[in-house]
């Protein structure tokens, strides 16, 4: 996963410039964990076992990775379906490997868990796949000369790649 942010303000790092309590003390002492390393591998066990993932999700989740592979059926879709976009969207070189769908599929899971839901749906998937797929596209030369960031990329394959109506449907029902 590769999450984005950004700098603090300047006004918050002026302040932070100015307090003289960070200054004068060890920040390493106010660290404390908030949980334990078995709390978080019992967990991850727990809701890989708990959250189901259907096959329409897994078929979206493939078709998503594929939409980056160019060549590929999915891609070619999606550049067709962009109209202008596509242009842009060709400049993807190399995409997301099966490794990217072992990280869409238990991002996803850990999503709708934290919905409250027993099962993963196309928002799950849609909602981790910047934070998975940004540091797995290669983009040309040309791409990153005008500044094309993979993200509005991955912005039209996540509007672009349809998923299966059983799917819609299950995330309907729930």
């Amino acid at each position: 996963f590769k999450v984005s942010m950004t700098y603090v303000s300047i006004a918050d790092r002026l302040a932070m410039l100015k307090n003289k309590k960070l200054k004068s003390r060890n920040p390493l002492e106010d660290i404390h964990p908030v949980v334990e390393a078995a709390e978080i591998v019992r967990l991850r066990k727990h809701i890989v076992s708990n959250v189901h993932v259907s096959d329409a999700a897994l078929e979206y989740i493939v078709n998503l990775v594929s939409a980056t592979h160019p060549g590929e059926d999915m891609f070619n879709s999606v550049v067709a379906k962009c109209g202008a976009a596509g242009t842009n969207y060709r400049s993807i070189l190399v995409g997301g490997s099966p490794r990217a769908e072992q990280c869409l599929e238990t991002g996803a899971q850990v999503r709708a868990y934290h919905r409250g839901r027993d099962h993963v749906r196309p928002e799950d998937v849609q909602f981790v796949a910047h934070s998975v797929l940004r540091h797995r596209l290669l983009l040309d030369r040309k791409a990153k000369a005008a500044k094309i960031a993979p993200d509005s990329l991955i912005d039209l394959a996540v509007q672009h790649v349809p998923f299966h109506e059983k799917l819609n449907a299950y995330a309907r029902q729930s």
